[in-house]
C-alpha cells in the first residue's frame, strides 16, 4: 500500500478515536462503575401491585432518604451475607400518581421483585 494511503489511514483512525474519546469520554470500552447509593439519588421502586391483579407491578421513581448504617456490603462485610447477592438495603420516598411512600427496601437488580428498588435502565 502506498505511503500516501497509510498516512490517509493513519489521520482516519486517529480523528475516529478522538471522536469517540469526545462522545464517551473515553477512547476504550470500559466496564461500568458500580454505583453507590446516597441521599438525593433517583432509583426505581418496584411496586408489589395487587393480589387480585387489579393493579400490576410498577417501576416507580423514588427518591433515597437514607442509607442506613451497614446497609452497604462493601462497607460492613461481616454483614453482607444477611442480604442477597450484593443487596443494598435503603430508605426510599417513592413517589406514587397517589401520593408519597416511604419505605426501606432492599436492592434488587436481577429480577425486580415487588418491594425492591434498582437503578435506572439506560434509554
Amino acid at each position: 500500500m502506498p505511503e500516501s494511503v497509510l498516512r490517509r489511514l493513519t489521520a482516519l483512525e486517529s480523528a475516529v478515536a478522538a471522536l469517540i474519546l469526545a462522545v464517551h469520554g473515553t477512547s476504550r470500552r470500559q466496564e461500568p462503575v458500580s454505583q453507590q447509593p446516597s441521599v438525593g439519588r433517583i432509583v426505581h421502586y418496584v411496586s408489589y401491585g395487587t393480589p387480585g391483579g387489579e393493579y400490576t407491578s410498577q417501576c416507580r421513581a423514588a427518591i433515597v432518604a437514607g442509607v442506613p448504617v451497614g446497609a452497604l456490603p462493601v462497607a460492613d462485610p461481616d454483614r453482607a451475607e444477611e442480604w442477597d447477592s450484593d443487596a443494598v438495603v435503603v430508605d426510599l420516598v417513592v413517589l406514587n400518581p397517589t401520593g408519597l411512600f416511604f419505605n426501606r427496601c432492599p436492592q434488587s437488580e436481577d429480577n425486580h421483585q415487588g418491594g425492591t428498588w434498582h437503578w435506572p435502565e439506560r434509554v
